[in-house]
């Protein structure tokens, strides 16, 4: 083959790892040659290269720390409750932040209620359990439990509430008895005065009828 300037060799694309490049050792000045494959020992394959082509641009882009360790920006599958983040025990009882298993043995210990009260309007048989409690009841704050109706109540015996005398001194109230006395001084329009109010015995001028 007669000599001929690199530039004048012709150029291939589909180079094989036998083939042989020419390269110039400048610290020699000599010319040597390398294998296709000795040059291409340590480069990607044509599989890793058609996968690189693949990812999108900025697909590898690193996200600042504060983006990472927001838990708001990795939601993971849909679907999924608070509870998928928390461990589980592998045996016993769960710590306070696990949830627990099973066989937790507080699901079915018994336990003592703790004192604490309830409104009426809060209990559901309330009504119906005090109607009964009052109905059969021979309690002594009940009496013998005979009195039932408001016209068992009498002037004597076990149905006296008040005596007949007690009853004809309330119907015998006058006006006045509704109304208030005053607690220091004078008495106001709608107050019965004490012996004390000062108009009872001041002096007034005495008018002559003409």
């Amino acid at each position: 083959m007669a000599d001929r300037k690199l530039s004048q060799l012709p150029e291939t694309t589909n180079l094989a790892g036998d083939d042989i490049i020419p390269v110039v050792d400048t610290s020699e000045t000599k010319t040597k040659k390398v294998k296709v494959s000795n040059l291409l020992a340590d480069q990607i394959t044509s599989a890793e290269r058609t996968k690189l082509q693949g990812i999108a641009e900025g697909a590898t882009a690193n996200q600042t720390d504060a983006y990472l360790l927001n838990r708001a920006n990795h939601t993971g599958p849909t679907g999924l409750g608070t509870s998928s983040i928390k461990d589980v025990p592998a045996i016993g009882n769960a710590d306070p932040d696990e949830v627990v298993l099973g066989s937790d043995t507080r699901l079915t210990n018994a336990r003592t209620p703790t004192s604490h009260n309830h409104t009426a309007s809060e209990i559901t048989d309330f009504n119906s359990s005090v109607d009964s409690r009052i109905a059969g009841s021979s309690d002594a704050g009940h009496g013998t439990g005979s009195v039932t109706l408001h016209n068992d109540v009498t002037n004597a015996g076990s149905g006296a509430i008040i005596t007949t005398a007690e009853r004809t001194a309330i119907s015998n109230l006058g006006s006045a008895s509704t109304k208030d006395v005053a607690t220091t001084g004078d008495a106001s329009a709608s107050q019965v005065v004490k012996g004390d109010d000062s108009r009872l015995t001041d002096s007034r001028p005495l008018i002559l009828a003409s």
